[in-house]
């Protein structure tokens, strides 16, 4: 073999290695991974979570259509302690001085002149009569000016209609409703005439409307409402899915009552629903007049 051949040989081993070396240190790609990495912070979100994200955003706008319906009907709401389907509401009903006579005044009246009466408290469902819950007020709440109690409710996947009463009746009375609804100044003139049946008729001296559902208690803000706004009423309570026997006279009764007795509205303090009865106190009108 002469020297150019050799040299030759050389060259050609040399260019074989080279490209061998070079091979083995180029990174090789794995056949199993054909897709190409994606952004570690990108979330697919698979159909089920899709679905759930757009149940719940129907949900808020059906909360929010809610809650302007009830604005404009005039109705304030607050949240009530709900637990296993019942809710517990606590009811706390005073006296309020005033400068002019009002329900406690007429209470004292009836009571006084039929003593074997008693005062009697009832949360009533206004869509089932055979719903009622009722509380004797103690013999003492007049003078002592306060009185509470907690009332557990069922709450259901539909708003139910409530309405409160406070009447007169007798001893083993249970409900208020059939109790007859007069003016307050009708009352006190029964009493100032001094008829011979004044205070023997029983009847409801205060009463208040009021629905309840899953997000608390929503009732009247003012203690007359236009007719306009019980329509509205209507309407709203049609497409809560309220259940009654007749929406619109049920409605209509609770109206009825509300623009007769002019009962003041509850007061929502973020713990109880207040009744507040307003009573004449002297050392009141000196206050209003300030």
């Amino acid at each position: 073999m002469n020297s150019k051949t050799w040299i030759f040989i050389c060259v050609v081993v040399g260019l074989f290695w080279f490209t061998w070396s070079a091979w083995k240190k180029t990174p090789q790609s794995d056949s199993s991974s054909s897709v190409t990495a994606t952004d570690s912070s990108i979330k697919i979100l698979d159909p089920k979570s899709l679905a759930q994200s757009a149940g719940e955003q129907e949900h808020y706008m059906k909360l929010v259509a809610w809650d302007q319906s009830e604005r404009k009907i005039n109705l304030k709401r607050t949240p009530v302690s709900i637990a296993n389907g019942e809710a517990t509401l606590q009811v706390e009903i005073t006296t309020k001085g005033t400068c002019f006579p009002g329900d406690a005044n007429a209470i004292e009246m009836d009571l006084k002149a039929a003593p074997n009466h008693k005062l009697m408290a009832t949360i009533e469902d206004l869509s089932d009569s055979g719903k009622s819950l009722h509380w004797d007020l103690p013999d003492g709440f007049l003078t002592q000016g306060m009185a509470s109690k907690n009332f557990k409710l069922p709450v259901g996947s539909h708003p139910t209609q409530y309405g409160f009463y406070l009447c007169t009746a007798e001893k083993s009375d249970k409900t208020c409703q059939g109790k007859t609804v007069r003016d307050i100044n009708e009352i006190f003139t029964e009493h100032v005439r001094k008829d011979a049946n004044a205070g023997k008729e029983l009847r409801t001296i205060f009463f208040q409307y009021f629905m309840l559902d899953e997000r608390g208690v929503a009732a009247f803000a003012s203690y007359k409402n236009e007719d306009q706004k019980f329509e509205e009423l209507k309407q709203y309570a049609k497409e809560r899915g309220v259940e009654g026997r007749n929406l619109a006279n049920e409605i209509d009764g609770a109206k009825k009552k509300m623009n007769t007795l002019l009962s003041y509205p509850f007061v929502f303090d973020g713990k109880s629903l207040k009744i507040e009865l307003p009573q004449y106190n002297l050392a009141a009108c000196g206050e209003q007049g300030k």
